[in-house]
């Protein structure tokens, strides 16, 4: 049955993939954007000019409609209150707004950080969210997604570890042993779109079903496509936490968030970053040795990333399975 969807995020890395699935399944979408020359005229397509901080725009997104869909979020920030007012206020606006308008449903997209809200600014930013959605709104409304790793075309914040894949001696974060969930980008839209369809309550951890995944495997997909790297460089925490410091400093100074700060380097270099089940349950989820070279060949296609001496165009052909 077609909803009348409000969507933030729309203009960004995921909603750019999940906006063409919510229309193309028929639902009636209003999208806040701050621009809306950035989004094409389509049938059933609403741009509502405005942000998470303009009360009037926010009421006008979410008047008449059957769910909100929250995808919108501040991943990078020079300072803990960059993160505070783009995930926790706005977050609080937009809830308050969707319970004024008596909006029967809520779809938040937080992240796997979030179970680890000690480690940096941004997780504890998407914790506090959580904890702002949950005294707002009813617990039968809501639905927060976890996602794992996000990758996938599109995705420039991937791009220096996928320049390291392809060079011919990898520097890499972390160790053998850490292990993280992923999730390619055209899964996570479905489940989005899933969950504002169906309604379904809760909280839920969100990786490609395969029970996460180490830099050797990593590193094993991109050899068996690219044939890089052909040599692997762990480097050392205490190194990479120098690294981060520096970037906290020049982050101060300079008041523009630096590449490396110490809060994402110790996300890095957390051991366990693996999804909870119960998960999401769906049919043929992009696996890793799919998804990535896929979203390599991607880059290189857009002149962002090197052809490699061996590239092996072929696919692994995907099972016919459900998974959770």
């Amino acid at each position: 049955m077609p909803l009348r969807i409000a969507l933030t995020g729309a203009t960004g890395f995921v909603g750019k993939t999940l906006l063409p699935k919510l229309l193309d399944a028929g639902h009636d979408v209003k999208a806040l954007v701050r621009d809306p020359a950035k989004l094409s005229a389509q049938p059933r397509l609403i741009a509502v000019r405005g942000a998470l901080d303009n009360t009037m725009a926010l009421s006008e997104l979410v008047k008449d409609t059957d769910v909100v869909v929250h995808v919108a979020g501040v991943i990078s920030a020079p300072s803990q209150h960059g993160f505070i007012k783009g995930n926790v206020d706005g977050t609080r606006n937009l809830a308050h707004a969707a319970r004024e308008a008596a909006v029967p449903r809520f779809v938040h997209i937080s992240s796997l950080a979030a179970t680890e809200p000690t480690l940096g600014n941004y997780g504890a930013s998407k914790f506090a969210a959580e904890n702002v959605l949950r005294d707002l709104m009813g617990s039968r409304q809501l639905c927060i997604l976890r996602p794992s790793a996000v990758y996938g075309p599109g995705d420039t914040a991937t791009l220096p570890l996928l320049k390291a894949l392809l060079s011919a001696t990898a520097l890499l974060p972390g160790t053998r042993r850490n292990r993280f969930g992923m999730i390619q980008v055209d899964d996570l839209a479905r489940i989005i779109a899933d969950a504002a369809t169906t309604g379904q309550p809760g909280t839920f951890e969100l990786d490609d079903t395969q029970g996460g995944h180490t830099w050797p495997e990593l590193v094993n997909v991109t050899q068996h496509s690219f044939g890089t790297p052909r040599r692997v460089v762990y480097i050392p925490r205490a190194l990479a936490m120098g690294l981060g410091y520096a970037g906290d400093v020049a982050t101060r100074l300079t008041g523009k968030p630096a590449l490396a700060r110490s809060g994402q380097i110790r996300q890095l270099y957390h051991q366990d970053w693996l999804c909870k089940p119960p998960g999401w349950p769906r049919e043929n989820p992009i696996l890793l040795a799919e998804g990535l070279p896929q979203t390599i060949r991607w880059y290189q296609a857009q002149g962002l990333l090197p052809r490699t001496d061996r590239d092996d165009t072929s696919t692994p052909s995907r099972s016919n399975r459900t998974t959770s």
